[in-house]
């Protein structure tokens, strides 16, 4: 661009069109230095399942135009205030700057339809993972260690005679707990425990006989 306005004819309005080009192309870098280092980013983490501290989409979102007006300015100066005759660079100059308009425009297009909407999506998913981690904790805090292992061997299908010969207690023991657990949980069979302990990482699959 510059060598075209260079070999104008017009000295005056050249360093005038230098330095817009120059401040825009600063801005365009700036622009997509902040989306590589800041939103991309943020948005891989969100893919990861996690959410950072003091950023959202919002924020993007908000300060978030298109980088293409300039350049459109920038195009009108040359075809109607601008005009050179013999100057082949400068209209290649030309078709250059529209080609990057187009460019730009549709980077701004992928990035509404795209980019954000799936970053949107991955933040409500990130604040479901995290309520509900935070009501399994909270449920699991209403269970002592020894009602956590007898929901385990529960579970496993033992019966309270084989639960209490594996924790050294009383039938009558382990039955007693049992029926607080259920009064906790407010879960009365043993499927219903179950399905209470693999949800909350009480047992592994594995462990489980169908």
């Amino acid at each position: 661009m510059m060598e075209g306005v260079v070999h104008s004819q017009d000295n005056k309005v050249t360093p005038l069109l230098i330095r817009f080009f120059d401040e825009y192309t600063a801005e365009v870098r700036q622009h997509m230095a902040k989306e590589d280092g800041e939103i991309f980013a943020y948005a891989e983490q969100l893919m990861a399942g996690e959410k950072p501290d003091g950023l959202t989409l919002a924020d993007f979102v908000s300060g978030h135009e298109p980088m293409s007006e300039k350049l459109h300015e920038l195009k009108d100066i040359f075809i109607y205030h601008y005009r050179q005759r013999d100057n082949d660079m400068l209209s290649s100059v030309l078709f250059d700057i529209i080609l990057c308009e187009r460019d730009l425009d549709t980077h701004f297009e992928v990035e509404n339809c795209l980019l954000v909407p799936a970053v949107k999506a991955a933040e409500r998913n990130c604040k479901v993972a995290k309520r509900r981690a935070a009501e399994n904790s909270k449920s699991l805090t209403v269970l002592g260690e020894r009602e956590r292992e007898i929901i385990h061997y529960i579970a496993k299908g033992m019966t309270n005679k084989q639960i209490a010969d594996a924790l050294c207690l009383s039938s009558h023991t382990v039955a007693t707990h049992r029926r607080n657990i259920c009064a906790k949980l407010d879960i009365h069979s043993a499927s219903g425990l179950t399905l209470y302990a693999i949800v909350h990482g009480l047992i592994d699959l594995s462990e489980i006989s169908f």
